[in-house]
């Protein structure tokens, strides 16, 4: 394991991703659960450097697909934010 190496495990249902970096171990797993139709993404951080605080933000991307063809779905497809469950629908 190197400074800069990635640690990948695939599972029967998951995947996980381990690295460190700039003073952070990150832990990441991904999962559908099976009585679910979501994809969970769980991030677990932990400072590893002598500075107590620090400022992070995370961010996301999907560029979703409906169907096989991005160029003849993309202009069938919107979303909308739902206030109630703080969800973005498609």
């Amino acid at each position: 394991r190197g400074p800069d190496s990635y640690v990948i495990r695939h599972g029967q249902g998951y995947t996980e991703f381990e690295h460190r970096s700039h003073g952070l171990s990150h832990h990441l797993s991904v999962f559908v659960p099976v009585e679910d139709t979501v994809k969970v993404f769980r991030l677990r951080l932990k400072n590893l450097s002598e500075t107590n605080t620090r400022k992070l933000s995370v961010t996301s991307y999907v560029d979703w697909v409906l169907g096989f063809s991005r160029n003849q779905t993309s202009q069938t497809l919107s979303t909308v934010w739902d206030d109630g469950t703080e969800t973005i629908l498609a």
